[in-house]
């Protein structure tokens, strides 16, 4: 081959390949196959595969860092090991940065059977933008908004067939037949957070809504939302399988139910009114609840007085697991059970309402001791002691 001949040969070449990236650029991008963290891991600027977080690792977001999920191939069709974005197992998900999800994406923890603990906490100045979340999934899961983080539930997914699906927030989420396929899902709203939920197909439909339980029949499906301030906005909220133990623990802050008269939410058995003042009223088309305060911490019996009332309903209490403990059982840190650590908090509280420490003990005794402690912290009290309620 000759000069002349090799140079026309190379030039064809090269306009074939640079033909072929044109058309490739012009191809809707998709994502790599799922990767799973099962490592600590940082997320920082820039676009990223979906994924999932395993073995007992933490994902990092940190702040001043956003973290883009590109999602190309739309919604996965297996949670666990091969589909949605999330933390399986005891493993953890930190979120002080941006973490924005594009359109065809759940975002959830949990659905490893047997394996408890997955935690999501979207921190101070985290946000995360996604179209849905599911919490459970055959194991206890955990979501915390903490004060200043935001969760943005409002972009429209995609499935694998191309059309649009609803999906909200589901704090239990289980679609399983087998009754050992339990479900429990725990989201924790701080004061100054934002959860901004939105029917983004406007279809009215409550797969949008905030859902305390979803599919799944059976009463081992446990689900709590605890909302401590905030602001949080939802098309609707559900309790969703009557079969299972749903509650939304309400201790002040501002809820507004979107196109709907919902002030008969009050009357629910599974919303429970811990704060003080509180008021539904339907105005301008949507339904606000607010209240004046926040119940006391410690205060089981809702009496405004943190005292000797109270330590005997926990000690009644003591090491209730089922049915699931709540605020009036004196399970005041929302974990399975009530144990030394409601103890140590209602301790807390007693002291800083003027409660006498002189014969208060650390830690709670053996069974056979526990009359005794009653006895003593009745003396200790000698009046009942109010705390004043803490303002929203």
């Amino acid at each position: 081959m000759n000069g002349r001949s090799l140079f026309k040969f190379l030039s064809g070449c090269f306009f074939t390949l640079t033909l072929a990236a044109v058309i490739v650029a012009g191809l809707p991008q998709t994502a790599s196959a799922l990767v799973i963290y099962n490592a600590d891991t940082t997320l920082t600027t820039g676009t990223h595969d979906r994924f999932w977080v395993t073995n007992g690792a933490t994902l990092d977001v940190p702040a001043g860092e956003t973290a883009t999920i590109a999602s190309g191939d739309t919604y996965p069709t297996s949670y666990a090991n091969s589909g949605d974005n999330g933390a399986g197992l005891p493993s953890t998900i930190d979120v002080a940065g941006t973490l924005d999800f594009d359109t065809g994406h759940a975002f959830g923890a949990g659905d490893d059977i047997g394996n408890d603990g997955s935690t999501i906490n979207i921190l101070s100045g985290g946000v995360i933008n996604v179209a849905g979340y599911y919490g459970g999934g055959r194991s206890d899961t955990i979501l915390n908004i903490e004060t200043g983080g935001t969760l943005n539930l409002t972009k429209q997914g995609v499935n694998t067939g191309g059309a649009s699906y609803d999906l909200g927030l589901w704090v239990a989420f289980g679609g399983f037949t087998d009754p050992s396929d339990f479900v429990t899902g725990v989201v924790n709203q701080q004061s100054g957070s934002v959860v901004n939920i939105q029917d983004p197909n406007g279809n009215g439909s409550d797969n949008n809504a905030l859902l305390l339980t979803s599919s799944g029949s059976f009463d081992e499906n446990v689900a709590t939302y605890n909302m401590f301030g905030g602001m949080l906005t939802a098309p609707n909220i559900l309790q969703g399988n009557p079969n299972s133990t749903a509650d939304f623990n309400y201790h002040g802050g501002t809820i507004t139910i979107l196109g709907k008269d919902r002030t008969d939410i009050l009357n629910d058995p599974w919303f429970n009114d811990l704060a003080v003042g509180t008021s539904a009223a339907f105005v301008g088309g949507n339904t606000t609840i607010t209240s004046s305060g926040e119940r006391q911490i410690g205060d089981a019996n809702n009496d405004t007085f943190v005292d000797e009332l109270d330590l005997r309903i926990l000690l009644d209490n003591y090491f209730v697991t089922d049915p699931h403990p709540g605020f009036d059982e004196a399970n005041w840190n929302f974990d399975d059970t009530v144990d030394e650590q409601d103890y140590l908090i209602w301790e807390t509280e007693f002291l800083v309402a003027g409660g006498y420490p002189a014969a208060l003990s650390r830690s709670i005794p053996e069974p056979s001791s526990l009359a005794l402690l009653i006895s003593v912290a009745a003396l200790c009290c000698g009046r009942r002691q109010r705390r004043p309620s803490r303002a929203t």
